[in-house]
Parts: structure tokens; C-alpha cells; sequence
């Protein structure tokens, strides 16, 4: 069973993320796109571990929009 609650988005743009999960957003400054990346899904897989199973995410960053699935460990894939 896919669960889509709760709902997560990741808006990456250059060193700067928010990330929002259940309507909560946070705010992430990082030294390089690739630490933003990385600090959203960690935020992401934090809630993955709660839940003890993988959150869906929308992610928009400077190279497209897609959608994911991050683990508790921190994996992403496509979805």
C-alpha cells in the first residue's frame, strides 16, 4: 500500500532549500546545491523513520520537478 500522507515537497534553489512535510516547512542553507539536496532528504528520511516506512516527496530544483520516495536511511529513488 503506497501511503501519501504525509505530504512532502523539497524547493532547492542554488545553496538555499525548504522542505515541507505535513505543512510544516523548514528552511535549510547549505555551502552547495549538493548539501541543500542532501539536508532535504534528510529532513525527508527523518520523517521516513517515524513513520517506519517511505515518504513521498515532490522536489523542484534548478534542474526539473520530480517526484520521489525517500527511506529512513536516507535513499532516494524515483517514483
Amino acid at each position: 500500500m503506497r501511503h501519501r500522507w504525509p505530504t512532502a515537497s523539497a524547493s532547492i534553489e542554488d545553496t538555499d532549500a525548504t522542505v515541507t512535510i505535513a505543512g510544516i516547512s523548514h528552511f535549510v542553507h547549505a555551502q552547495t546545491i549538493e548539501e541543500a539536496r542532501d539536508n532535504a532528504r534528510s529532513l525527508i528520511a527523518a520523517w521516513a523513520r517515524h513513520f517506519a516506512r517511505p515518504v513521498y516527496a515532490t522536489v523542484t530544483d534548478p534542474e526539473g520537478e520530480w517526484t520521489i520516495t525517500v527511506s529512513g536511511d536516507g535513499i532516494a529513488r524515483d517514483t
